[in-house]
């Protein structure tokens, strides 16, 4: 089964097969919550009148690239989209997850969908930083998602029975210890690209600049792929992820070397 991530669609251009038009960007997805499936992708607004919608039914291929949507019948006015229980995506990242019972379990970091019917297969919650890290992210089964409320997402109580963890980097912490300063350099690199996988989508609480003055997000601005690969570029991605108010690879690196024993160091 194919499946894409909420975060990975957003700010890609939507093509049209029949007329060779990009008829824009994707701006956020609308989940019909009753069947747990997504019902349109929305676009990013223009000038010339209200938000457009993309029915999942007419998408034909999402790429890393694209989307791909078979004609521009499948275009509607986002005011028009029917449903039952619309949840929008920016309401779903974010939010704080709790189980039925009461039971805070974590923070919902993205949503997994299948990509041939739009059903959410699965949803990725995090547990804090340095769980994340060390751990990976926490991974439900669509089902086990009951409610998204304006406050917060609620997930069933069983969710610990079929729950398992992804992405982690504790199963490279022994080969660092004796691999020398090569591993060393792969886990940070490792550890880097988690940084940017989990500051995306965040709000920087300050301005950050590259050395030479410019801006590359400002405070209270939502952070967005551009912004990530430019402070990566500049040399500022441990700086961008301070300011979206997480710790930084780095400092995480020197507390395991710190409980481990080694003096392998590593460079940016």
């Amino acid at each position: 089964m194919k499946t894409f991530k909420l975060r990975e669609i957003i700010g890609l251009p939507i093509l049209v097969l029949d007329t060779g038009e990009n008829v824009g960007e994707v701006k956020d997805l609308v989940f019909e919550l009753t069947g747990r499936k997504v019902l349109a992708l929305i676009l990013k607004s223009s000038l010339l009148g209200g938000s457009k919608a993309v029915l999942f039914d007419g998408i034909e291929k999402i790429g890393e690239d694209a989307v791909a949507v078979s004609n521009k019948r499948y275009l509607v006015k986002a005011k028009t989209l029917a449903s039952e229980r619309p949840i929008f995506g920016d309401r779903l990242i974010g939010s704080k997850v709790f189980s039925e019972d009461g039971k805070k379990v974590g923070i919902l970091e993205d949503v997994v969908i299948n990509i041939d019917d739009g059903s959410i297969t699965e949803i990725e919650v995090s547990c804090g930083w340095l769980s994340d890290i060390s751990e990976g992210l926490m991974v439900l089964p669509g089902l086990f998602l009951k409610n998204v409320g304006k406050d917060f997402v609620v997930v069933s109580s069983e969710f610990g029975k079929e729950a398992h963890q992804t992405g982690g980097a504790k199963d490279m912490f022994q080969s660092i210890l004796s691999g020398g300063a090569k591993a060393a350099k792969d886990m940070n690199s490792a550890l880097l690209s988690q940084e940017a996988k989990y500051v995306l989508g965040r709000v920087s609480v300050k301005t950050v600049k590259d050395a030479e003055g410019n801006t590359i997000v400002t405070k209270d601005q939502k952070i967005e792929e551009e912004h990530i690969m430019q402070a990566k570029s500049k040399g500022k991605l441990h700086e961008l992820v301070l300011a979206a108010g997480l710790s930084s690879a780095k400092e995480k690196w020197s507390e395991l070397k710190k409980k481990s024993g080694t003096t392998e160091d590593f460079s940016d």
